[in-house]
């Protein structure tokens, strides 16, 4: 039965709700919405009305005990993300009450907020400062004399005094993690900004490059954003790469660190979707493993402190830090668990595919769709005379656009493409029987060498597929695109799409260091001609 997630898009917000909801609990937070969504309409419990609503209670009560209903309305972001039907709007916590078959008779779960009670209790532990102050005094402290937390909390005060400053960590390229002290990244001040409401968020807008740009990535590329304050990026991911072990292709040739904040997001993505964000004992601080390492092999860890209402976030970055060394010493001290890293386990039948596999390609979309990611040569090859003018103007005015940095310009000559493709059933059918001879090729290779299908990660659909070369000739060594293929729920291979060689390395490094030879080359070749 096909569940809810490859039709609902899941917003970072509805994240941090199911977090706040079952506490830090290892939850699987995707599967628990597809899993209750199957139960529901199984058990005649779900409220379903097409281009309306979709209504279930989850199979998992919150800490509380109490149910967790969810609704679905249709799609607000349907032109960029026309995959997804539905969109998560509400999850709430229900009263015991409140009946599932009272429920199913209203077209809204009325919506449970926090009773007054409760925001007293919040506006309280806000105003317990004394203890609070003293626990964050570690980011004031001189390196090399971070002392041990105390638990102690003094009388509330009646004037709080100004929260401490967190400073952030910057290590030397080539040596360990500094000891620097941490301090707070604070946003302009002005005179009102006591008074003054936060200011929302300007909405995230994806930063990698034209031909990696994904429009139903867009969401996971912005939950570390709306999780913490990060202050000035550049500075945020060069702390990092600084710090980190040298990667020789790939993050070191990105003096922009864009593949290296790709990395983090979507890692901190996967993180998230498995809950393994961690929270020190006094939840005052968060923390999640990088999954890189420093110099000496030690994991390096990712620490924010609990924001002080100077941002809309509800965490600030502090430092990239290892345990038990300067800023470390905070996660040895008050983290009871450690932060592991990402899990991208793979489908053993992925592992298993050879020549004699049958792979469900889907050709039409790969050449219509994707006509964008071909090689240049390919399609001028089997042009014909009513497409070569058109084909030699689109291809012009990309590479045009390309230089000149014009995102939008170069999604719609892509586009073009397309439909020149689509409008041209011989020149359709000329790419179509080209692309059925490199899925051959492709096959073979795998078959002689198994380690030639790369595990990737899919944040889009927080899914594990592999990609194996596409070349344009027999003969070639350097692969001009990656076809990925996933299995279906029935259990067959399904190749789905194709990705360039720089889209391909940004999924298979999320989920390890690149050691395939052809990844790294056609990558390097990619780059070299893109530069070039």
């Amino acid at each position: 039965m096909e569940g809810i997630k490859n039709r609902a898009c899941i917003p970072s917000s509805s994240w941090n709700r199911l977090r706040k909801l079952y506490g830090n609990e290892k939850v699987d937070y995707y599967n628990l919405l597809d899993e209750s969504y199957i139960a529901a309409k199984e058990n005649g419990s779900l409220t379903e009305r097409e281009n309306e609503y979709i209504e279930y209670d989850l199979i998992r009560n919150s800490t509380e005990g109490k149910p967790v209903h969810v609704r679905y309305t249709p799609n607000r972001y349907k032109e960029k993300n026309p995959q997804w039907i539905w969109y998560l709007e509400e999850i709430t916590e229900v009263p015991e009450t409140v009946h599932v078959s009272h429920r199913k008779h209203n077209n809204k779960v009325p919506r449970v907020t926090e009773t007054a009670s409760e925001k007293n209790v919040e506006r309280k532990e806000h105003s317990v400062v004394g203890g609070r102050e003293r626990a964050l005094q570690a980011k004031c402290t001189p390196k090399h004399a971070l002392p041990a937390p105390t638990v102690e909390e003094k009388p509330v005060m009646a004037v709080s005094p100004a929260p401490p400053r967190v400073t952030r960590t910057t290590a030397h390229r080539k040596g360990k993690a500094a000891d620097a002290p941490l301090k707070r990244i604070q946003a302009p001040a002005t005179k009102d900004t006591i008074l003054s409401p936060a200011k929302p968020n300007v909405e995230y807008r994806s930063i990698l490059p034209i031909e990696m740009i994904d429009d139903q990535d867009i969401e996971p590329n912005a939950v570390l954003k709306k999780f913490a304050w990060l202050g000035a990026e550049v500075d945020f991911y060069n702390d990092l790469y600084t710090m980190m072990m040298s990667e020789p292709w790939y993050f070191s040739m990105d003096p922009q660190h864009i593949s290296l904040a790709t990395y983090i997001k979507y890692t901190f993505y996967r993180l998230q979707t498995e809950g393994k964000i961690v929270y020190s004992i006094d939840e005052q601080y968060a923390a999640f493993n990088t999954g890189l390492v420093d110099t000496r092999d030690n994991e390096i860890y990712a620490l924010f402190s609990r924001d002080d209402g100077s941002h809309q976030q509800q965490w600030v970055y502090c430092a990239f830090c290892i345990r038990g060394t300067g800023n470390g010493k905070i996660i040895s001290e008050r983290f009871a668990e450690f932060p592991e890293k990402a899990g991208y386990d793979l489908d053993d039948r992925l592992r298993a595919i050879t020549k004699e596999t049958y792979l469900d390609v889907d050709y039409q979309h790969i050449v219509i769709a994707n006509a964008g990611r071909l090689p240049e040569e390919m399609l001028v090859e089997e042009s014909d005379k009513k497409t070569k003018s058109p084909l030699k103007n689109i291809l012009e005015q990309r590479r045009r656009m390309v230089a000149e940095g014009k995102t939008v310009e170069v999604n719609e000559q892509n586009r073009k493409l397309g439909t020149l493709v689509a409008e041209n059933t011989d020149f359709q059918n000329r790419l179509l029987d080209r692309l059925e001879e490199h899925v051959k090729v492709a096959q073979n290779r795998v078959d002689q060498n198994p380690a030639i299908a790369i595990p990737v990660y899919y944040p889009g659909k927080n899914t594990m597929s592999v990609v194996l070369p596409l070349y344009r000739n027999r003969e070639d060594d350097i692969a001009y695109g990656a076809l990925v293929v996933g299995i279906t729920k029935a259990g067959n291979c399904q190749a789905h799409t194709i990705l360039t060689p720089q889209m391909a390395y940004v999924d298979a490094r999320i989920v390890r260091p690149i050691d395939s030879l052809w990844l790294i080359k056609s990558y390097l070749h990619s780059t070299e001609h893109r530069n070039g």
